[in-house]
């Protein structure tokens, strides 16, 4: 469901359960009917609060080593190997926001690039589940 993209959980839930919304609901975009907003809601403030701990006690990050950028109408998409198996869909702010790191470079935190009106932090995090960036203590 589009509501469940802009979750801080979904990189973990994934929305649920698709058959069940289809058999029980009749399409595979509801809401899995075993959701229950009060408890996901809850798990996204705490699960937000940890990965701001988390990014918070990271001293520097690396980009992993040769990602490409392909622009597309929708954005862009970034290749993470060479096969091309591993792909990141971007919107336009977050296809401009990764083109302007460069791979096997080291950045300390905050970084400082044009977010786009991005909040950073979230970004930062959603790099790190992709395995986009690499982070490494001191």
């Amino acid at each position: 469901p589009n509501e469940c993209k802009k979750c801080p959980i979904f990189p973990s839930c994934g929305s649920g359960c698709r058959m069940e919304a289809k058999t029980r609901v009749g399409n595979l975009n509801s809401e899995d009917p075993y959701m229950r907003v009060d408890h996901v809601k809850e798990m996204a403030k705490i699960i937000r609060s940890l990965n701001k701990q988390i990014v918070v006690s990271l001293p520097k990050c690396v980009t992993i080593t040769k990602f490409r950028l392909r622009k597309e109408a929708f954005g862009g998409i970034m290749a993470l190997d060479k096969s091309q198996s591993k792909r990141v869909f971007l919107d336009p702010k977050g296809f401009d926001v990764l083109s302007q790191l460069k791979p096997n470079t080291v950045y300390e935190l905050p970084i400082n690039i044009d977010w786009g009106g991005l909040d950073s932090t979230d970004f930062i995090i959603g790099l790190i589940q992709r395995k986009v960036l690499l982070c490494t203590q001191k």
